[in-house]
């Protein structure tokens, strides 16, 4: 998974031209994690929008108490199965 504002996105080619994951895209910028394992992504924003499709009621995209968004999986098998990318886009 990714998470980064537009121009950080933009400056690895994740996102371009508003499309995500297009053509020649830094890999090595993503965080690999155990998809059977992590169920929640701490994205240290007060602003989150995801890029990737994931299918709706797979994920919950919560505040905390410092009101920074959590990204949830709460079914992983269906979040991960139309894509092994995820991208948020983060102010």
């Amino acid at each position: 998974y990714v998470f980064g504002t537009k121009k950080e996105l933009q400056g690895q080619n994740i996102y371009v031209k508003g499309k995500v994951l297009r053509g020649n895209f830094n890999k090595n910028y993503f965080t690999k994690i155990d998809i059977r394992v992590e169920k929640e992504i701490k994205l240290y924003s007060k602003s989150a929008e995801i890029l990737t499709t994931h299918p709706a009621g797979s994920y919950t995209l919560t505040q905390d108490a410092n009101k920074q968004y959590v990204l949830r999986i709460t079914n992983p098998q269906s979040f991960w199965s139309t894509s092994k990318y995820l991208v948020v886009m983060v102010k």
